[in-house]
């Protein structure tokens, strides 16, 4: 027999607390914890000082404890005032979801959001990115661009994509940038090649030819700074995987990202020579136009990539 009790108890009712926890509220109670006083935390969401007090001793009577430890030097959350704080957040974040959401629905679909990112980025982190995106914010539809760096930064600076991602040595000097991680790169062999697993010198790279990336990548930049002077390459290509099956067929060594060679090197595709000069890596790059406006959207996706990059 079907049971009536637990569909009742999966509809949303009136909770006691549902008068006292508005966004208002949750919004104070986030800027108390952010400025640290009553009156900094009012200016912050608009609130008088009066409005703010009146709002917090609502709050304490109907809750029956107290959640700010007031004196003379100021005010501060107690401890369960700062548990609250740390479920308001989560929850003022979702508010903002359902309101993006309910304006894009009125727009005629979902937020679009296009972007762009070097082939390196675009073939090894922006596929994990967008899995995050689906998962924190489904409602903005996020389409990517994938180039070489010098053409990402093309696309930004002329304002068809708002935010892209590259590798450089250089940041772009005409382009707002941040730094996100490293990258580093390694120098691959075919199987059976003499440098695998031993240690090769900047001059030894430089006197064999190389598969290299094309002008323009962040990768061939990084091999042109570090090693400015070598043989003619043997080929370039603007694929990463083009590069490591070139590698694995025998046709020359490369300087790549790990990135782009962690899973060859673990199957046995190619080796890895230990490298024995000055760093070999690059900064991951943020850009966009300096002065810009920047999308909601758009923050809120450069955050999800900052949070992403902190744990590499």
């Amino acid at each position: 027999m079907r049971s009536y009790a637990s569909d009742m108890t999966s509809l949303p009712v009136r909770h006691p607390h549902d008068p006292f926890f508005g966004p208002p509220s949750l919004r104070l109670l986030v800027a108390l914890e952010e400025h640290g006083g009553m009156g900094a935390a009012g200016r912050a969401v608009g609130m008088s000082q009066t409005n703010v007090s009146r709002t917090i001793s609502g709050l304490e009577r109907h809750l029956g404890y107290s959640l700010v430890e007031r004196s003379h030097s100021g005010s501060k959350l107690t401890p369960q005032g700062l548990a609250l704080v740390a479920q308001a957040r989560s929850v003022l974040a979702e508010q903002e979801r359902l309101a993006r959401l309910a304006d894009a629905l009125g727009a005629g679909g979902p937020a679009r959001l296009e972007l762009a990112a070097s082939r390196t980025i675009g073939e090894h982190l922006v596929p994990g990115w967008l899995g995050l995106q689906a998962a924190r914010a489904p409602e903005t539809w996020v389409s990517f661009r994938f180039d070489n760096s010098a053409n990402v930064a093309r696309l930004v600076r002329t304002g068809q994509v708002p935010l892209g991602f590259l590798e450089d040595p250089r940041a772009p000097e005409d382009l707002a940038s941040e730094e996100l991680c490293r990258d580093q790169l390694t120098v691959v062999v075919p199987p059976g090649h003499p440098w695998a697993g031993t240690p090769v010198f900047p001059r030894d790279v430089a006197a064999v030819p190389l598969v290299e990336r094309e002008p323009g990548s962040g990768t061939r930049a990084t091999l042109d700074r570090v090693i400015p002077r070598r043989a003619r390459a043997a080929a370039e290509l603007d694929s990463n995987a083009a590069i490591v099956a070139a590698v694995a067929a025998g046709v020359a060594p490369a300087v790549l990202s790990r990135l782009a060679v962690a899973r060859a090197i673990e199957a046995g595709e190619v080796a890895e020579a230990v490298w024995a000069g000055p760093e070999l890596a690059r900064p991951l790059l943020a850009v966009w136009r300096e002065g810009s406006r920047v999308p909601a959207e758009v923050r809120d996706f450069l955050n999800l990539v900052r949070a992403d990059c902190a744990l590499r």
